[in-house]
C-alpha cells in the first residue's frame, strides 16, 4: 500500500499526488493502493497521475523483481505489487503466483495482503504456493482480508501463521471475509449485513491463530462462496477454532475442518452464530472445544426472527471432543438442518456425545448418529433446557442411532425441559446408558414417537424407552423389542402406546406382543420379513379422530417400526407392446 489508515474517520485528500501506477480511464488508484483497514476515511484523489495501468494479467515469482513489468518472462516479486496494478472497473485483472513461500522474510511480502475487489488471485497449487505470514503476539498479522467484492477469486494457495488477536470479536487469523466496517458487531438483529461474494477455491488455511476463527472467519457478509478447501489445525483463544461466522450467509462445499482446537469456549471446528446458507460434502473431525461443540457449535441460526437457520447435507462429522457439552454438535436458541449425514465417534463430558441442544431446535434427517459417548446424558443425542421462544422443536426422522453410550441416562436419546421433539422413522438400536434407559429417555417434556424401531439397548436400569419426571408421551407404529428392563418404563408420567409391538406386551390399542421376525438382527438389518406381524399392524390415524395423519404408506395401514417394508417385484420380460 502507499497509503494505510487504521482508525482515522475523516477525509483524506492525495489530490493532485504522483502514483507509480494509475487506471487512466478513471483516474483512480485501488483500495489496495489507498486503503482504510476499517474503512472509516475517505481518500479524495482529484487530479492524481501516474503511468497508465496497462493489461489484465500480471505474474508474481519469487525469483521476480518488483522493478520488472510483471509478464510471464519479467515478473514481479511480491503480491502486493502487483495488486496494485488492480483496476476497480471493468474487466478483472487476474495475477498468477508461481510455486514457492512468499513471506516477509523470503521475499519481502506484507501481510495482511488486502485483496480489493475485481481480481482473480490464482496460485501454481496449493501445496506449492504458500502465503506465509510469520505472524505471533509480537508481529500480529491474518494472511489475507477480503472485505465488500463482488468480483474476487483466491484459487490455489495454502495460508498460513496468521496471527490476529487484534481483530478482537471479528476474527480470521488466516482468512477474513468481512464486511468494509469489519470491527462493528452491532448486526445480530440482521442488521447493517452486507453482499460480498468472493469465490475461495482449493485453498489450505492451516496453522493460524485469531480470537475468533483462527483459519477462517466470516463477519456480516452475505455470498461467500467456500470450495474444495482445507483448514486444519488452527486455534482460536475464544470460539470456533478452525471456522468463525457472525451474522453470515455462506456456502461451503467439498471443505474439510481437521484438527482445530478452541481453548476457551465454544465450537472446535466451527462456530455458526446467527448464520444462514448451505454447507454441502463437509468433513469435520478430529476438533476440540474447550467448552461445548466440538465438531460445531450453532447459536441463534434459524427461528421465528426469520433466519432460515443453515442446511448441511452429506457430511460427515467424527472424532470431535468437547469438554462439556455437544461433542460433534451443539445447538444453541437455533433450529438448523443437517440431512444425510453421518455424526460419530464423538465424544463429550457433560452430555450430548453426537448432539447436544441448549433451549434448541434442530432437524436431524436420513443421517445416521453411531459410536458416540458422553461422561453424562444422551450417548447419541441429548436436548436440554425449555424450547426457546418461538423455536420449532427437535425432530428426528429417517435416521439410525445405533451404539452411542453414556455413563448416565439415555444411551441413545436423552430429551429434557420442556422440548416437544418428534421422533419418526428412526432406529434406536444397541445403545447403552449406565444410568437409566439405553434406548429413549423423555424426561419432563412431551415427546411424540412414531414408526420407531427400539431393539438391543442396554442400561444400568430403566428399559427401552423410558418416560420420568411428569412427562407426556405418545408412541405409535413402533416396535420396543429385546432391551434391558422393562421395555417401555414408565416413572411418574403419561404415556399412550398404540398399534405397537411391545415385547412382553402394553395396554393399548391395536398393540401386539410377537417376535417382529426382523430380516436378520445380527447383520443389523432391521426390516421386516414378510411373514412378520407387524406388517400391516400400524395405523395412519395417529391421534384417532378419524382422520389419516399418515397417507404414505404400502398396504392396509402403515407398517409398525421404523422401515415399512417394501416388495421388490421383477417385471416380466417375454412381454411386448
Amino acid at each position: 500500500q502507499d497509503f494505510y489508515s487504521y482508525g482515522y474517520d475523516g477525509s483524506i485528500d492525495v489530490s493532485s499526488s504522483v502514483f507509480a501506477n494509475i487506471d487512466c480511464e478513471t483516474n483512480t488508484v485501488n483500495d489496495f493502493v489507498l486503503n482504510s483497514f476499517d474503512s472509516m476515511a475517505d481518500y479524495v484523489q482529484e487530479g492524481i497521475t501516474g503511468a497508465c495501468i496497462e493489461g489484465a494479467a500480471f505474474y508474481v515469482s519469487v525469483d521476480g523483481d518488483n522493478s520488472n513489468n510483471g509478464t510471464v518472462s519479467s515478473p514481479f516479486a511480491t503480491i502486493g505489487h502487483a495488486l496494485s496494478f488492480v483496476k476497480e472497473v471493468g474487466n478483472a485483472t487476474t495475477i498468477y503466483v508461481g510455486a514457492g513461500t512468499y513471506s516477509p522474510s523470503l521475499t519481502g511480502e506484507v501481510f495482511p495482503i488486502l485483496i480489493p475487489n475485481n481480481v482473480h488471485l490464482i496460485g501454481e497449487n496449493a501445496e506449492a504456493t504458500i502465503l506465509d505470514a510469520e505472524a505471533d503476539t509480537l508481529n500480529d498479522a491474518a494472511v489475507v482480508i477480503i472485505k465488500e467484492v463482488d468480483t474476487v477469486t483466491l484459487k490455489n494457495f495454502t495460508l498460513t501463521n496468521g496471527y490476529s488477536e487484534s481483530h478482537g470479536c471479528t476474527g480470521g487469523g488466516g482468512l477474513l471475509l468481512t464486511a468494509d466496517d469489519m470491527f462493528s458487531l452491532n448486526s445480530e438483529d440482521g442488521a447493517n449485513i452486507h453482499s460480498s461474494s468472493p469465490l475461495i477455491e482449493n485453498v489450505i488455511l492451516e496453522n493460524n491463530h485469531s480470537k475468533n476463527g483462527g483459519g477462517l472467519a466470516f463477519n456480516r457478509v452475505i455470498g461467500p462462496i467456500i470450495r474444495d478447501v482445507i483448514i486444519r489445525n488452527n486455534t482460536s483463544s475464544v470460539m470456533g477454532g478452525g471456522v468463525f461466522s457472525f451474522v453470515s450467509t455462506i456456502t461451503m462445499e467439498n471443505v474439510t475442518v481437521t484438527g482445530n482446537e478452541n481453548r476457551d469456549e465454544q465450537g472446535g471446528g466451527i462456530m455458526l452464530a446467527a448464520s444462514q446458507g448451505t454447507l454441502d460434502s463437509m468433513t469435520i473431525t478430529n476438533n476440540i472445544s474447550g467448552q461445548h461443540g466440538g465438531g460445531i457449535w450453532t447459536n441463534s441460526s434459524g427461528g421465528p426472527d426469520g433466519s432460515d437457520g443453515w442446511i448441511m447435507t452429506n457430511s460427515t462429522i467424527t472424532g470431535n471432543t468437547a469438554a462439556n457439552l455437544g461433542g460433534g454438535i451443539n445447538f444453541a436458541w437455533s433450529h438448523s438442518t443437517i440431512s444425510n449425514s453421518i455424526i460419530s465417534g464423538n465424544t463429550s463430558g457433560w452430555g450430548g456425545g453426537g448432539i447436544n441442544g441448549i433451549q434448541s431446535g434442530f432437524t436431524i434427517k436420513h443421517s445416521i448418529i453411531k459410536d458416540n459417548y458422553t461422561q453424562g446424558h444422551g450417548g447419541g443425542i441429548r436436548t436440554g433446557g425449555e424450547l426457546y421462544d418461538g423455536l420449532e422443536p427437535p425432530v428426528i426422522e429417517d435416521c439410525i442411532v445405533t451404539g452411542n453410550e453414556s455413563q448416565g441416562h439415555g444411551g441413545g436419546i436423552i430429551l429434557m425441559d420442556n422440548i416437544d421433539a418428534v421422533i419418526s422413522r428412526t432406529s434406536v438400536v444397541n445403545n447403552h446408558a449406565a444410568g437409566y434407559i439405553g434406548g429413549i429417555d423423555v424426561s419432563i417434556t412431551t415427546a411424540t414417537i412414531t414408526n420407531v424401531t427400539v431393539i438391543g439397548n442396554t442400561s444400568g436400569g430403566g428399559g427401552g424407552i423410558g418416560m420420568s419426571g411428569g412427562s407426556s408421551v405418545d408412541i405409535a407404529n413402533s416396535i420396543v423389542w429385546d432391551n434391558t428392563g422393562e421395555e417401555v418404563w414408565n416413572y411418574y408420567s403419561s404415556v399412550n402406546v398404540i398399534y405397537s409391538d411391545i415385547q412382553g406386551g402394553y395396554a393399548g390399542v391395536g398393540n401386539i406382543n410377537a417376535d417382529p421376525l426382523f430380516i436378520d438382527v445380527d447383520a443389523g438389518d432391521y426390516g421386516l420379513q414378510i411373514e412378520s406381524p407387524c406388517i400391516d399392524a400400524g395405523t395412519a390415524d395417529l391421534n384417532q379422530d378419524g382422520v389419516e395423519d399418515i397417507t404414505d404408506y404400502l398396504g392396509g395401514a402403515p407398517d409398525m417400526g421404523a422401515f415399512e417394508m417394501v416388495i421388490s417385484v421383477n417385471p416380466p420380460t417375454n412381454i411386448t407392446y
